[in-house]
């Protein structure tokens, strides 16, 4: 009797419909992927607001993931550059970011994810693995497609703002 049991749910689960099982968002739940779409393109903001600093920032699908090289440039020379890429780990539900720069062999890395369906969140994965009152979290907030507002918080306190437009091609 017993094996004629375990026979029946092994073949009921052999031939059981499992493809809504795996993927399936919860209801309500956000597509992270399709979100961080948003990002792709070319952007541009000013660093800071007495200066002429400025931010230039490309984001291009690299497979499923995105990469992306950005430039800090000030009085008309590149005084920085790096690369991010972007991958969306699925049993956090949220993009992992490695970055690197040029004037620094230190590897820093961020998680991304939409809070809703215009603002995401970047938060430094050194701060996620040990939350104390210094966490920096970076809020990207959609306008519309071609404007974002960051702004970058720090115990709960405004630390800066920037306002990022897309730059036409």
């Amino acid at each position: 009797m017993k094996m004629k049991y375990f026979t029946t749910v092994v073949i009921v689960f052999l031939f059981a419909d499992t493809s809504g099982l795996y993927g399936q968002k919860v209801q309500g739940q956000l597509d992270q992927i399709e979100l961080m779409k948003q990002f792709l393109g070319t952007w541009s903001t000013d660093m800071i607001r007495t200066d002429t600093s400025k931010l230039i920032v490309v984001i291009n699908p690299y497979g499923s993931a995105m990469e992306c090289s950005f430039r800090l440039i000030s009085g008309g020379k590149s005084m920085n550059e790096g690369k991010w890429l972007w991958g969306y780990n699925p049993e956090y539900d949220k993009f992992i970011a490695a970055e690197i720069m040029n004037s620094s062999p230190e590897l820093n890395l961020f998680t991304y994810e939409f809070i809703s369906k215009n603002i995401a969140e970047k938060v430094e994965l050194a701060d996620v693995a040990d939350p104390d009152p210094t966490l920096l979290i970076s809020r990207f907030e959609f306008k519309s497609p071609d404007l974002i507002v960051q702004t970058v918080t720090r115990n709960n306190k405004l630390m800066n703002t920037f306002t990022i437009t897309r730059v036409k091609n």
